[in-house]
């Protein structure tokens, strides 16, 4: 079974991988490729597939249906947060959730429980310091998935 050191460390790859300013992607086959291009942010829907695929297989999915999948967040808290213009990076960490702490779990493993398990994002300048949102905030209305897979399209596993 995978720890959940594992996962942070594949989350940090993950946002890492895909955020590098100087590298993109292009589909080949079922292969993804990176290419060289500049300001590229963004990856293919079909790359993300099978990051995505790769790491639901690795928790056993769906046989394991209560493996978390996906956080969504309200659009609007990251706006707010992005309204501070020395922001150029968020810091996307993965926590407890504080239901599972101020139920007696404080510093215990979690595994992939959604009910455990959350984000908080901070925004980072070109400094490389916290920014925080005004009175020393930081985003974390996350919503864990499952239960709160959504509706539409949004409710599938993958892109």
């Amino acid at each position: 079974m995978i720890n959940v050191k594992n996962l942070v460390a594949a989350s940090a790859f993950m946002i890492l991988a895909s955020c590098s300013p100087n590298e993109t992607e292009r589909t080949a086959g079922t292969k993804a490729v990176a290419t060289t291009t500049p300001h590229a942010s963004f990856i293919h829907k079909d790359t993300a597939n099978r990051m995505l695929e790769s790491y639901l297989t690795s928790v056993g999915y769906p046989e394991m249906e209560d493996s978390l999948r996906s956080w969504q967040v309200a659009s609007e808290a990251l706006r707010d947060l992005l309204m501070d213009e020395t922001i150029t990076e968020l810091k996307i960490s993965l926590a407890h959730s504080l239901d599972f702490i101020n139920g007696g779990k404080f510093g215990q493993p979690a595994g992939f429980s959604p009910a455990a398990l959350t984000l908080i994002i901070s925004g980072v300048n070109a400094s490389g310091n916290t920014v925080f949102y005004p009175t020393n905030k930081v985003v974390n209305r996350m919503y864990p998935c499952p239960p709160n897979c959504g509706t539409g399209s949004a409710a599938n596993a993958t892109f």
